[in-house]
């Protein structure tokens, strides 16, 4: 896999049928548009002035007057590095500030008391080395808080940092992967949800819902009338980034806020699933919903990353194919009427 952009494959390398004048000299191989840069597959030498610090203690250290003064909006201009009065870019941090609405990263630090205790994240960290997978003590659900108070730790807990030097804000060149993938969810449950995320821009909320109940009445059903029938707007995206093949994060994020946690057996991407597997002595990884022991998985950026998208675009398929499924039953009884 690492040496795919620098020689031919194999089967034209080895021994063949072909005469030699008609192979491919290894030399003349031309990798494609999209093919991984050779930068990213050797292991780099950690730098001890600025990769055990967390980037964001960096801007906080060159910018700490500055961001004291902000407002929860000009915080955020100030960390992205944006143009506010720019059409394009105030799109997007519309879109960030609908998410967060007045959450800034400054109130995380300060453990400030508007931020919510509810567990919202899965924290898997480890190594990869010759002598196998060395994961760090899994400490099930977390909050923001604890999220955050993790991901500023040291990632090598045996280098000094060298204070001599600049704490740069920008370090070598990195890769990234990523997808986000929108769907709807049908739901039949005992009732409707709403998203409790308001959007600054509108006051509406964040993930749209609509209870499509009346249907069965067009199509004289008249079964399960203690149920209802409700489509929600959701959305699953992930990224992977790193210096490296060796260094490397992962992020899945999905929404779960809809699903009817009043069931016994929690849905493939709710905390308390991995908790309760966690204690029956297994480690799932569920950035795959649980279907790969952590152990065990690839720790290949590229192959991780793919492995992700083939169980997310399942997962995604299904639910379109499940709310199409139910639209052509609600036709099919209509038409026959």
């Amino acid at each position: 896999m690492k040496n795919a952009v620098e020689k031919a494959p194999d089967h034209l390398s080895s021994s063949s049928s072909l005469d030699l004048e008609q192979r491919l000299p290894s030399t003349n191989y031309q990798p494609g548009l999209y093919s991984w840069p050779k930068c990213f597959c050797s292991r780099r030498e950690i730098s001890r002035s600025w990769e055990n610090s967390p980037w964001i203690r960096a801007v906080w250290r060159f910018a700490n007057e500055v961001a004291d003064d902000l407002e929860d909006e000009e915080d955020l201009l100030f960390f992205l590095k944006s143009e506010e009065n720019w059409v394009p870019d105030r799109h997007h941090l519309d879109a960030i500030l609908n998410l967060f609405r007045g959450e800034t990263l400054k109130k995380l630090r300060d453990g400030n008391n508007s931020i919510p205790n509810d567990k919202i994240a899965l924290l898997i960290d480890g190594n990869y080395s010759d002598e196998g997978i060395r994961l760090r003590p899994f400490l099930g659900g977390l909050s923001a808080k604890q999220l955050f108070d993790e991901l500023i730790k040291k990632v090598v807990l045996c280098i000094e940092e060298d204070f001599n030097k600049v704490k740069a804000t920008e370090g070598p060149e990195t890769f990234s992967l990523e997808f986000s993938l929108p769907f709807r969810a049908w739901r039949t449950m005992n009732r409707s949800k709403h998203d409790s995320r308001i959007r600054n821009t509108d006051e509406e909320p964040l993930r749209l819902s609509r209870d499509v109940t009346f249907l069965r009445t067009l199509a004289n059903d008249h079964s399960r009338t203690a149920l209802v029938d409700v489509v929600y707007s959701s959305q699953i995206s992930c990224i992977i980034t790193g210096f490296d093949e060796h260094r490397w994060t992962a992020i899945v994020l999905v929404e779960t806020w809809f699903e009817d946690n009043t069931l016994d057996d929690p849905t493939p991407d709710e905390i308390i699933r991995y908790e309760t597997d966690f204690n029956d002595g297994m480690l799932l990884d569920p950035l795959v919903r649980g279907k790969d022991d952590s152990t065990r998985t690839t720790w290949l950026p590229r192959c991780y990353f793919i492995r992700i998208m083939e169980v997310r675009l399942r997962q995604v398929y299904l639910e379109w194919k499940t709310l199409q499924t139910e639209l052509s039953r609600i036709i099919r009884a209509i038409v026959s009427r």
